[in-house]
């Protein structure tokens, strides 16, 4: 879907440190999909390169409520905890998602 494009090309913008451009194209597919959890990732994502981390922070949390088993939300999470210094919760969450990782692998 045009969603989905969208989405992954803004994360990516995102990876490759484009930050308009992934901005811009997050927002396109959220307008379209407002549920797509990985924009919803990237787009907290993009928010704390902004500086935004307590934002990014509350944003995932709340979608922590209906994808707690999404390994990406658990990273995501983890490196934020990281760059606030909560070491023990991100080590929590860096450890959730390895082994939500690791029943995905053992069931292919």
């Amino acid at each position: 879907s045009m969603a989905q494009a969208y989405v992954e090309l803004g994360c990516l913008y995102l990876e490759l440190g484009k930050q308009e451009l992934a901005a811009t194209n997050l927002t396109k597919g959220l307008d379209i999909d407002d549920g797509a959890v990985k924009g919803l990732i990237c787009q907290a994502r993009l928010q704390a390169d902004r500086g935004e981390v307590d934002g990014a922070l509350q944003d995932l949390q709340g979608l922590m409520l209906r994808n707690s088993r999404n390994p990406d939300l658990r990273y995501i999470l983890g490196t934020l905890y990281e760059k606030q210094g909560h070491m023990e919760k991100a080590a929590a969450e860096f450890r959730k998602a390895y082994e939500l990782l690791s029943k995905e692998a053992n069931k292919e």
